[in-house]
């Protein structure tokens, strides 16, 4: 008898130190709540549509480096760095995002990253200059390298040890995006005049610069602003769901 009490007494102890307070017995309860669930489907759904954006924002900087060099008069060699100070940026943005988690709200790191990325994005075709044109592409990376970051923590977050198919959801929207933007951007990227070229040489191709009609502002930018906006959008999708969430958890402390 007291062999069985002994046993049952190291049973509690052991539950004791493997789950020391209710918390992870609430979070699982609250788990298996049929609404809980739904709102983290949608709340993946809202970051793997993040992750879209992001995918585009990634992408378009290739296709149209040829445009923005036509954009600012300079040749493509002049303005292949820009790669490099996207780069730098995504890094610093990465590094970012990895400090403040834990330290501020999730949500708020998503929706800064996202705006930070969609409110530089519409700057870069406008850069008249190539020291304007990295500067703005290293500040939109920023947002670039903090949202991945911190995006899959927030993944990990919503779903634990069952994250592996969301993963795979969330970075199949980012290739998704990626695979899209060629499409999308092509029919604003500037026209290439081949009749003169003797050369396999890039820099000796002639491109015709459009403009939006009696603006200086390049038509290139159309695609850079659609792109912007979806961004925004998104971002304003996880402001309702801060929000929600704040108002759900208000509703239960008074319950």
């Amino acid at each position: 008898m007291s062999e069985n009490c002994s046993d049952a007494t190291a049973d509690t102890l052991l539950a004791k130190v493997v789950d020391p307070t209710n918390e992870i017995k609430n979070k699982t309860e609250e788990c298996s709540n049929g609404k809980t669930e739904k709102s983290r489907y949608i709340k993946t759904a809202v970051l793997g549509a993040g992750y879209l954006t992001m995918g585009f924002n990634l992408t378009i900087l290739g296709l149209a480096i040829p445009s923005l060099a036509q954009n600012i008069n300079v040749t493509i060699d002049q303005v292949a760095p820009v790669i490099i100070s996207r780069g730098g940026g995504y890094l610093l943005g990465s590094i970012a995002a990895g400090l403040l988690d834990g330290m501020i709200d999730i949500h708020l790191t998503l929706i800064a990253s996202l705006m930070c990325m969609s409110c530089f994005l519409v700057f870069i075709p406008m850069a008249t200059n190539t020291v304007w044109l990295f500067i703005v592409t290293a500040l939109n990376s920023i947002g670039l390298g903090a949202f991945e970051t911190i995006g899959n923590v927030y993944c990990l977050h919503l779903w634990g040890p069952k994250v592996a198919p969301f993963l795979q959801f969330i970075h199949f929207c980012y290739c998704f995006g990626c695979a899209v933007t060629p499409a999308l951007a092509k029919p604003f990227l500037n026209e290439i005049e081949r009749s003169n070229v003797t050369t396999a040489a890039v820099e000796t191709l002639n491109y015709e610069v459009h403009y939006i009609e009696e603006t200086s502002i390049p038509y290139l930018s159309i695609i850079y602003i659609i792109m912007a906006i979806v961004g925004t959008l998104v971002s304003l999708l996880f402001v309702c769901l801060k929000l929600f969430t704040k108002l759900k958890n208000g509703n239960a402390q008074r319950e």
